[in-house]
């Protein structure tokens, strides 16, 4: 409710909107004008008593609440960030409904037409207010709709459901491949516990550009494995498949069936749980087969070999990011560096990136702060070189996910993607995954 109020007031405060201060200054335009014309009428009817005080102050009571409300809507109405909840963004359920809406309001718009030629001039007036009174209660019922089904005006939360892939596609252009997961709330359920609807959607990002190359609906059981020579393997536990996804397009490029064909000797061996892959390097495929056995596939080759050995690939891929985050190297990096930096709380590191003395850390300047702040500092001196703030879902408190690639830092904090110029930390851009476009 805090939020929401706050929000609220924010509204009658100048931006460096150029249409919300317009609208703004109207709006305190119009209230001035209307209220003074109100109060000379006050004083005019007192003088002649024509109306009694305690009526006046409840008209004047009633109109400032109907302008202070339809000045609300209209800011809020008039907001860039209002417009984007009702374009299409690639998320499965937002693009229905909004198809549908958008369809209603076409077949209404096409009868309008239809009744206004048929009508003479008397009707026409006539039915432009019907219509127009019809459109207003459409948008009313879309909003409440969008609000309730596809959390358009609510606070969805975005978290990444996997590791980020950074590949080079068949244009040869590098991208960041990340499946994320968006929660809507809808409600409580009987015992008090607080529901949500979610979807799935796998994104693939130019790091170059910052723009969408493309996106694909997804859901909780696909497990994206890693990138090869066939493409992005994939594993499907529910239909008990797996498949290679074009790094290009987003479309599978491989099926199971044609992967067999061509690879004869992983016919009923394959599994479907995606604990069983590893793959460390674009031309091998590591897997724990249905026999019980571990193997090595050579994409180049179409060589399948056995060697128990391959269980310890499996094994240590599968534990990577639990094992090195926790590591003992990790944990010694963390205490000395909780040493340098006593005032920062929370501390997070990415030991892969650190270079000589310096290391690429997310913490928190406060605690139980909601905002995270990513920062290059040396392993040798308390010295912080550049900062960075990241947004982040308020009760998301899955670590930032740090990677780097041609002289730029990346952090994914579930909703944004930010690339940072290592050097100096200035933001080079911001990418959205709730809209699936480059921000800034």
């Amino acid at each position: 409710m805090q939020a929401f109020l706050i929000s609220w007031m924010n509204l009658f405060r100048y931006t460096d909107s150029v249409v919300h201060n317009g609208l703004l200054t109207l709006f305190y335009g119009w209230s001035i004008f209307y209220f003074t014309r109100l109060f000379i009428d006050l004083g005019k009817d007192l003088k002649l008593k024509r109306v009694s005080l305690k009526r006046r102050i409840s008209q004047l009571i009633s109109v400032f609440i109907i302008n202070v409300l339809l000045g609300s809507f209209l800011l809020a109405l008039l907001q860039p960030s209002f417009f984007k909840k009702w374009q299409f963004n690639g998320w499965l359920f937002n693009d229905i409904m909004l198809g549908i809406i958008y369809g209603v309001i076409v077949v209404t718009f096409i009868f309008m037409l239809r009744s206004l030629f048929k009508k003479n001039k008397a009707g026409v007036k006539k039915s432009i207010q019907i219509y127009t009174m019809v459109f207003i209660v459409e948008f009313l019922v879309a909003t409440f709709v969008m609000a309730v089904f596809a959390g358009a005006f609510s606070r969805i939360v975005f978290e990444q459901d996997a590791q980020t892939i950074v590949t080079k596609n068949k244009a040869g252009n590098t991208i960041s491949i990340n499946k994320i997961r968006q929660r809507i709330p809808n409600g409580r359920s009987s015992s008090g516990i607080s529901t949500s609807m979610t979807y799935f959607l796998i994104s693939a990002v130019d790091l170059k550009t910052g723009e969408t190359t493309w996106t694909k609906h997804s859901k909780w059981q696909e497990y994206l494995i890693g990138s090869t020579k066939e493409g992005l393997f994939t594993v499907d536990s529910k239909k008990e498949r797996v498949y290679f996804i074009d790094e290009t397009t987003g479309k599978i490029s491989l099926t199971e069936q044609e992967w067999i064909e061509k690879i004869p000797e992983l016919k009923d061996n394959l599994s479907y749980q995606q604990t069983d892959y590893a793959i460390i390097d674009e031309l091998s495929i590591y897997f724990y087969g249905l026999d019980g056995r571990y193997y090595k596939v050579d994409l180049k080759t179409k060589e399948v070999v056995q060697n128990p050995d391959y269980e310890k690939i499996v094994d240590q891929h599968n534990g990577f990011m639990k094992e090195h985050r926790n590591s003992l190297d990790t944990q010694k990096e963390l205490a000395a560096l909780e040493k340098l930096y006593p005032e920062f709380f929370d501390l997070e590191i990415e030991p892969s990136m650190n270079e000589q003395d310096m290391a690429f850390v997310v913490y928190k300047a406060k605690r139980n702060s909601k905002e995270k702040i990513l920062a290059k500092v040396s392993l040798k001196k308390a010295q912080i070189f550049w900062r960075t703030v990241l947004e982040q879902e308020a009760d998301d408190e899955e670590p930032v996910m740090l990677f780097k690639e041609n002289n730029a830092v990346y952090a994914v904090t579930g909703r944004k993607q930010y690339k940072i110029d290592e050097q100096n930390g200035r933001l080079l851009y911001l990418y959205d995954y709730q809209y699936n476009e480059r921000q800034k």
